[in-house]
């Protein structure tokens, strides 16, 4: 009877390492396996949804889209950043997420009081277009000055640059088809990249 329970018991324990070993690998993982990021960029690239999507977003975005090009000029910064809302609002200036983020940038409140959009909550500056975007690509400007890339500061732009920062530091890569980040920021930045490609191949 003994022997049976303690043969009980050590499966038992067994059992639960192993457990523990899986939970700590997908933790450690970011349950993404570092699949390729080209391998995203292709899977939204040939989804003919997402390309409709797309399409039809931008098809609607002509104003804004050289409103913004005008700001990226006086920062210096990539012109393909213009095209950042088609995958944040659909370029909707009243688009709101379920985390509180609202406008074509999907500002923050509190991203928007750093950036001195505005002062206090509720801040409906974020539905300015003119200085929303303002706003937006000055908060991309330093994230493209700090990471010297521009798919680590859209990376950072939605996940955080204290998260990137502490990734490529535990991971010792700063190459963004290297880098293992959680599954929301890759894919992110892989549907960035698409639609970059959509407008490329229209």
């Amino acid at each position: 009877m003994f022997i049976k329970i303690e043969i009980y018991k050590n499966i038992i324990l067994s059992c639960l390492v192993k457990l523990i070993v899986l939970l700590f690998i997908l933790c450690f993982f970011n349950q993404s396996y570092a699949e390729p990021l080209s391998l995203r960029v292709d899977k939204y690239y040939s989804n003919n949804n997402f390309k409709e999507g797309v399409k039809q977003t931008l098809s609607s975005s002509a104003p804004y889209i050289k409103e913004i090009e005008l700001i990226l000029k006086k920062e210096s910064m990539p012109m393909a950043y213009a095209y950042l809302p088609v995958i944040e609002s659909e370029f909707k200036v009243d688009a709101k997420s379920r985390t509180g983020a609202l406008g074509l940038w999907q500002l923050k409140t509190k991203t928007a009081i750093y950036l001195k959009l505005c002062k206090s909550a509720p801040c409906n500056e974020r539905k300015d277009i003119a200085k929303s975007s303002e706003a937006a690509i000055k908060y991309l400007s330093r994230l493209y000055s700090r990471f010297k890339d521009p798919y680590l500061a859209l990376a950072a732009y939605n996940g955080g640059p204290t998260y990137v920062s502490r990734e490529i530091l535990r991971q010792g890569t700063n190459d963004i088809n290297k880098l293992v980040l959680r599954e929301e920021t890759e894919n992110y930045v892989a549907k960035f990249i698409a639609v970059l490609k959509i407008i490329e191949k229209n």
